[in-house]
């Protein structure tokens, strides 16, 4: 009996040993918090990791329709889409790199330049400003007339 009990005091042993070993080799847990994880791929190599970390926002509101015609004879609420102005998805990309164990996070918010203007408006030095109504009056009181002879007439 003192045998059997030794034997299995000797595998779990062996079965701790055999995961400390394991653990090493696992790679390190990634925290989401109220993330989601999209479009894991490994790089040919092997080496990398990436994927998309995506949080969809919180509270939406939906327009509610309803729909009298229906089969029950009871009015029923059509599902439709959010209303404009609702938060969007913030998305992340993240790289795993395997052989080093770290992980990179990259937020388009980081990206430096993305608000800037492109290099060709300021070589050509374009303006940025939408034509207004105020410009399109302009540009019609400055036009020339037509003479009489060459406008259309309309016969009722």
């Amino acid at each position: 009996m003192f045998e059997v009990i030794k034997q299995r005091d000797k595998d779990q042993q062996d079965r701790q040993r055999v995961q400390k070993a394991l653990n090493k080799l696992r790679p390190k847990a990634i925290y989401l918090g109220l993330k989601t994880v999209r479009n894991l791929q490994l790089s040919p190599d092997g080496r990398f990791v990436t994927y998309s970390l995506v949080q969809e926002p919180g509270s939406e509101k939906v327009a509610i329709v309803p729909n009298f015609v229906t089969a029950s004879g009871f009015t029923e609420d059509l599902s439709t889409r959010t209303k404009v102005g609702a938060p969007q998805t913030a998305m992340e990309l993240g790289i795993y790199d395997i052989g080093r164990d770290t992980t990179f996070v990259l937020g388009y918010r980081d990206l430096k330049g993305l608000d800037e203007q492109p290099a060709y408006r300021k070589e050509y030095q374009l303006k940025a400003k939408a034509p207004t109504a105020a410009d399109s009056t302009k540009t019609a009181k400055n036009a020339p007339r037509k003479p009489k002879s060459q406008l259309r007439s309309c016969a009722a």
